[in-house]
């Protein structure tokens, strides 16, 4: 019974020691699985995730670097955008990294490796694919909710205004598959 107890203390003392891995990888992130993309009209959009200074200071210190997003459809254009703090929790603040992209895959998940990781702390972020299209279509995918009040903010060209999509879309409750990678 002895050896029994002392196997076991010894087994669970390893798997602990496991489960703090220093290169381990955590994500910026308010969506689930993928369980859809919605129609969008053609025009210029933004979809984007917001991470309070709350979520972010969890990460001081660490490194966002790259960004992970589901495409439907590739549209015409289709860039990463990364905003500062803005003056308020409705709109984003200065751009503080953007790229075009191009090679992205249809109907799958898609990696965008930033150059120059960005160092994390006390301060908002936002994380935003942008993309314009000629027709409607299904460009980024998004989870089947609940809604996390930072993970389904879109902005329209059309109306130059930053939303949720709740509201441009009454009754809907998604979160944008758009995810941070962040490493130590």
């Amino acid at each position: 019974m002895k050896k029994t107890l002392t196997f076991l203390l010894f087994f669970a003392l390893i798997l602990c020691a496991c489960d703090k891995d220093e290169d381990s990888i955590n994500y910026l992130q308010y969506d689930g699985d993928n369980a859809s993309s919605p129609i969008l009209p053609a025009g210029t959009y933004e979809l984007a995730a917001r991470f309070p200074a709350s979520i972010t200071r969890l990460y001081d210190g660490q490194a966002l670097s790259s960004i992970e997003f589901l495409v439907y459809e590739v549209p015409l254009s289709l860039e990463v955008v990364i905003y500062g703090p803005g003056a308020n929790a409705d709109i984003p603040g200065p751009i503080i990294h953007e790229a075009l992209l191009s090679g992205v895959g249809r109907d799958s998940w898609n990696i965008y490796e930033l150059d120059t990781p960005i160092i994390l702390g006390n301060s908002e972020l936002w994380i935003s694919i942008r993309f314009t299209t000629n027709a409607s279509e299904q460009t980024i995918g998004c989870d089947a909710g609940p809604r996390n009040a930072n993970g389904d903010r879109m902005y329209t060209q059309n109306d130059n205004t930053w939303q949720t999509f709740l509201d441009f879309a009454p009754g809907e409750s998604i979160n944008w598959n758009i995810r941070g990678v962040i490493t130590p």
